[in-house]
């Protein structure tokens, strides 16, 4: 999804990308091992971080979350399913 991304710091979460999309839903991914460049416009596909263990993960993996319209998570299952 293309938008604006903003990077966070949290002692949970490690390092953390917020994807505010173009299609109004907010996408963040946490315990990445570093971020791929600085806050700013992205395309679609681009790489924005790395998976990690940043935070406490307790194993290496990339929390994702979908919040449609910036609300209430949902599980991301079926939305990645549908494009990988």
């Amino acid at each position: 999804m293309s938008g604006r991304i903003t990077q966070k710091y949290g002692p949970r979460q490690g390092n953390g990308v917020h994807l505010h999309g173009d299609d109004g839903n907010l996408y963040s991914s946490f315990h990445l091992d570093a971020y791929a460049g600085g806050p700013r416009r992205v395309a679609r596909g681009e790489v924005i971080g790395y998976m990690g263990d940043t935070g406490s993960p307790g194993a290496v993996h990339t929390h994702f979350e979908i919040r449609p319209g910036g609300g209430r998570s949902i599980n991301p299952y079926g939305t990645l399913r549908a494009i990988c």
